[in-house]
Order: structure tokens, then C-alpha cells, then sequence
């Protein structure tokens, strides 16, 4: 959203509401790029989606936002909620040092069962649970959810790389060893 006036010494005041590109979001072997509210931008000539170091959120449940005509509906949120739930985890937790081992956030599984998979770059499945904001009985809370994560993804001791999918939203971390 943007607007402008024509001063009388000739300048102009523009006022608008920029949009930072957050995540590229993969969905059916398609590269989009969502500001931080989910919403679909425009990809700048100069970004490669596919090779960014941007968080990804993987596997939405729906297309992309389109208008009337079919087109791609730039400025729209992305419908269905995951999205937003996969970008605000990222949001959380983006900022921790162990970050840097982490992809991005697999929704998948959140319409089935509200569960949000975080992916790292030695492809393990950590299982968050439930998204910020959402609770489930028996969840232990965000703070010890991010202790598990820290725990799981600790240099030189990474957990993620010897399991096919941890569990962290329970008191007890689980990991899953079967082969992957």
C-alpha cells in the first residue's frame, strides 16, 4: 500500500508499507518468496530462490494466493495458516546460534495435526509440535521446547544427525534411530 502528494515546492511525500522478503516457500517443486506475514512478493530479478540462504517453509497445504484471473496474487497472505505459523517459529527461533543449521520449518503435517517439522542441513526431522501461540495437552512450554532444540542441535554433539526424526515438545526429547 503506498500513496503520495504533491507538495507545493515541487517535492513529494510518499507514504507506504514496504514488505521484507522472510522465507521462500516451496510448494509441488515451485520457489515463492513470502514477506514476514506470509504474504506472496515479488521475486527481485537479482535472487535466486533456489540457491538463497533464506529460511524455506516446505510443503503448504495450499497454491499459492491467486486473483480473478488466475495470476499470482502478490501482496496476499498465503490461505490455510501454515504458512504464518512456519514463518512465526522461524521468527522464534531464527536468532539462536543452532539456527544456522536450520532450513526451514515442513508443514506437512500441520492440518492434520498442528505439528510443525523443522528440516536442518543434515536432513533431520525435529518435530517442534504445536505452533506459537497453539497449545496441545501434554506440550511442554516454547522456553523448553527451545532448550530441547539447542540441546538436539548442539555443536559437535548434533542429535538431528544420528536420528530420522526427534520429538521435542515433550518433557523427555525422542528420537527415532530407525534407518532413514
Amino acid at each position: 500500500m503506498c500513496s503520495s502528494d504533491l507538495r507545493a515546492d515541487a517535492s513529494i511525500d510518499i507514504d507506504g508499507q514496504w514488505r521484507a522478503p522472510a522465507v521462500v516457500i516451496q510448494r509441488n517443486g515451485q520457489h515463492y518468496l513470502g514477506a514476514i506475514a506470509g504474504e506472496l512478493l515479488r521475486v527481485p530479478a537479482e535472487l535466486d530462490l533456489e540457491r538463497t540462504t533464506m529460511f524455506r517453509v516446505l510443503n503448504p497445504y495450499s497454491e499459492a494466493p491467486k486473483d480473478k484471473m488466475g495470476d499470482l496474487a502478490f501482496g496476499e497472505k498465503w490461505p490455510g495458516g501454515d504458512v504464518q505459523a512456519a514463518i512465526n517459529l522461524l521468527d522464534k527461533i531464527g536468532d539462536l546460534d543452532e539456527s544456522k543449521f536450520i532450513i526451514g520449518v515442513d508443514v506437512r503435517e500441520y492440518m492434520r495435526s498442528g505439528h510443525l517439522l523443522i528440516i536442518t542441513d543434515a536432513g533431520g526431522v525435529i518435530d517442534w509440535g504445536s505452533a506459537i501461540g497453539e497449545t496441545a495437552p501434554g506440550e511442554v512450554t516454547i522456553e523448553d521446547k527451545i532448550s530441547h532444540l539447542r540441546r538436539v542441535l548442539r555443536p559437535g554433539q548434533r542429535l538431528d544427525t544420528q536420528a530420522g526424526r526427534i520429538e521435542i515438545y515433550n518433557r523427555v526429547v525422542q528420537l527415532d534411530k530407525t534407518s532413514r
